[in-house]
């Protein structure tokens, strides 16, 4: 759906096993994909075959290849909703453990602009300004579903909310402008899954 290059993770190399998985999930009685990392005795997953094991990575995202309607860029406004649950056994690492990113394209891009990173909170950050935060513990077993309009721009404005599917219960929310998500011209594009130090 996303296009070529759009996985981005370990499978080529280390365990040799898919780190991305399909399953029918016993609460919302529908196929979901499964993304998954490892750190055990002896072994773990790295970053994409390029001989970093200091960090682990496995994502979907929009990418150069992708359908150029799904490019971010200045003056364009998307919306992105997706679920998300996370194992009751889940850990966070130490420097950073994005769940969701939108970051800029292209060579030395750098930090992401937007990240939703777990901790010991969850935090949905902006350049590392914290917009909204929920207790981890809220985000472990249980379904969330997370909506995210954005406004590419120096001065976009952003929606996000995100709900636990049981009961409907707003976990956490923010609105508001003045959110740095533009980059001059390159892409800016999301990207989903699992991006943490180990």
């Amino acid at each position: 759906m996303m296009g070529p290059n759009a996985v981005e993770n370990s499978d080529a190399c280390d365990d040799k096993i898919n780190h991305i998985t399909e399953e029918v999930d016993p609460i919302l009685k529908r196929k979901v994909f499964l993304y998954h990392l490892h750190v055990h005795s002896g072994y773990k997953d790295g970053d994409r075959c390029n001989g970093d094991y200091g960090r682990q990575r496995c994502e979907t995202s929009v990418s150069a290849r992708s359908p150029t309607w799904m490019h971010g860029s200045a003056g364009k406004t998307f919306t992105y909703a997706w679920k998300v649950f996370l194992d009751p056994s889940f850990k966070v690492s130490g420097a950073f453990c994005h769940l969701h990113q939108i970051k800029l394209d292209g060579t030395g891009a750098g930090n992401p602009n937007l990240t939703l990173t777990a901790r010991a909170d969850v935090r949905l950050e902006n350049n590392e300004t914290v917009l909204a935060k929920v207790p981890l513990a809220s985000f472990k077993g249980v379904w969330v579903q997370i909506r995210e309009k954005v406004q590419y721009n120096k001065n976009g404005c952003l929606e996000f909310t995100a709900h636990r599917i049981k009961d409907g219960y707003l976990l956490m929310s923010y609105k508001g402008c003045d959110v740095k998500l533009d980059n001059g011209g390159v892409m800016i594009r999301p990207k989903f899954g699992f991006y943490r130090s180990v």
